[in-house]
């Protein structure tokens, strides 16, 4: 027992502090896993999508992070793209990485602005129909996905659920997610827990 009327005032408060500074040290460490564990973006990777989120920026990594990344700030998760390799250098350590398990998605110096990947996006996002097809005992699990999407609909987009778009979700637990794309935007208008590798 914690409380007893036989200890002293100073065996209680330095019982009291110790405990107080163990809830601390929890807490700390359970904001901190928090932060790591939280996505900070959403890369296309070539034919899929990729969750990145701080813990899976490697420490020399870390400086190239844009300022909306930081582990600490309150900005929701950014879709972005890859730029190519600038050099034959480049293209040897993103191949060097890859084999030592660090995706070229989660290396935010390849990082760039979505919009300049859109051709890639078109040329690889697959019509919905296919994954209907490949993937015809999880119906539901599709149609609950479409009718995200068209809630999350901005001017412009299509509300033609069957027109929508997509591509494989990937984190660094899971293989078994997909994106569903706009036909027209090319935002990420919802997600499916549905495989997307056919």
């Amino acid at each position: 027992m914690l409380f007893k009327t036989s200890k002293t005032q100073l065996a209680l408060a330095v019982d009291l502090t110790l405990i107080g500074v163990i809830q601390l040290a929890a807490l700390g460490y359970g904001l901190y896993s928090l932060t790591s564990a939280r996505p900070l973006a959403l890369v296309f990777e070539v034919d899929r999508f990729r969750v990145v989120s701080h813990a899976d920026i490697e420490m020399h990594d870390q400086p190239y992070l844009p300022s909306w990344a930081k582990p600490w700030g309150l900005q929701g998760v950014r879709v972005m793209g890859l730029r190519a390799p600038k050099s034959a250098d480049e293209r040897v350590a993103n191949f060097d990485a890859a084999l030592q398990g660090v995706e070229v998605g989660q290396r935010p110096q390849r990082w760039q602005d979505y919009r300049l990947n859109h051709m890639e996006v078109r040329e690889r996002a697959q019509p919905l129909h296919k994954l209907r097809a490949a993937r015809g005992d999880q119906k539901a699990t599709i149609d609950r996905a479409v009718a995200q999407a068209l809630k999350n609909t901005q001017a412009q987009e299509t509300q033609d659920g069957e027109a929508l778009l997509w591509l494989p979700l990937v984190s660094r637990g899971t293989l078994d997610w997909t994106v569903l794309l706009d036909p027209i935007t090319l935002r990420v208008r919802a997600y499916a827990p549905v495989d997307g590798f056919i």
